[in-house]
């Protein structure tokens, strides 16, 4: 059967992961960096560096659930997967390629979660440099810090976005959700925030959609972003996440490119590192 004919497999569907740090841990996430079959040495040493604790975690989560994605993805063992950047940074693995499709990937973090939206793309390789990719960017929807912070980033917005920040119900919120839409279109394109954000236009017709709800943990809205004369269909997420210390709400933005095989994405909640992952620290004698 032709691959591109045939319908989207249950391994060819999009898949949207959310893995919790706050929930990991600490002792565990380090013996987990000591196994071998998860982390490379230069990996390691990579996170090694983190002089906090919580950013070591954040770290070992994000290659986690890249390598987690791909081993589900081409059906190899973790420990067989291989991570590498393309010219512009966007992350990939060389071995999740097929005959006219590759799996492409992203992912991000902010506060105690790391999500990755992942799918197969129709298309050679090669197009990753050129073509846009699945982008996602997740932000924690508090004040960044005391003071007017939200003045402070107002030169990243068009003078349009700016008033639906301020006529919206919840500014704050509605800033996060531009904010990730910028960010995620931006990673699909593997250019990153290095252009003047004023030109990554959007648009979102119900900012005030989500609203924030008890009997709700999950919501989405419908956003467009205009950048570079294309216009990009991108997801927005409002997650309710409840840790041992608040109730906080999460914002994630994605953005899926046309030729993926699979357009709806199944929701994932990791809560943990698989124990068989786990090397308990060597006792000295």
């Amino acid at each position: 059967m032709n691959e591109e004919l045939a319908m989207p497999s249950e391994t060819d569907s999009v898949k949207l992961y959310v893995l919790d740090t706050s929930k990991m841990s600490y002792t565990k996430s380090m013996q987990c960096l000591l196994s071998p079959s998860m982390f490379t040495p230069s990996e390691r040493a990579r996170i090694g560096r983190f002089y906090f604790a919580k950013d070591a975690m954040l770290a070992i989560a994000s290659i986690y659930i890249q390598k987690r994605v791909v081993s589900e993805a081409i059906g190899c063992p973790i420990s067989e997967v291989g991570l590498s950047k393309t010219a512009s940074g966007r992350p990939f693995s060389a071995k999740a390629t097929r005959a006219s499709s590759y799996f492409d990937y992203n992912v991000s973090h902010h506060g105690s979660l790391v999500v990755c939206v992942c799918g197969w793309l129709n298309g050679l390789r090669g197009t990753r440099e050129t073509g846009p990719g699945i982008g996602v960017d997740v932000m924690l929807c508090e004040p960044l810090y005391d003071g007017p912070w939200m003045e402070d980033l107002r030169d990243a917005f068009h003078p349009s976005e700016w008033e639906t920040i301020q006529t919206s119900h919840n500014p704050t919120q509605t800033l996060f959700m531009i904010w990730t839409c910028k960010e995620a279109v931006l990673k699909a394109t593997g250019i990153g925030i290095v252009v003047d954000l004023t030109t990554v236009l959007v648009q979102i017709s119900q900012p005030d959609q989500l609203e924030d709800s008890p009997h709700s943990l999950q919501q989405t809205v419908a956003a467009s972003v205009n950048f570079q004369g294309r216009e990009w269909s991108v997801t927005i997420v409002q997650l309710k996440h409840t840790t041992a210390a608040a109730k906080k709400t999460y914002l994630l933005a994605y953005t899926i490119p046309s030729n993926c095989r699979s357009i709806n994405p199944q929701v994932h909640y990791l809560q943990e590192f698989p124990k068989d992952l786990f090397i308990e620290p060597k006792e000295h004698s």
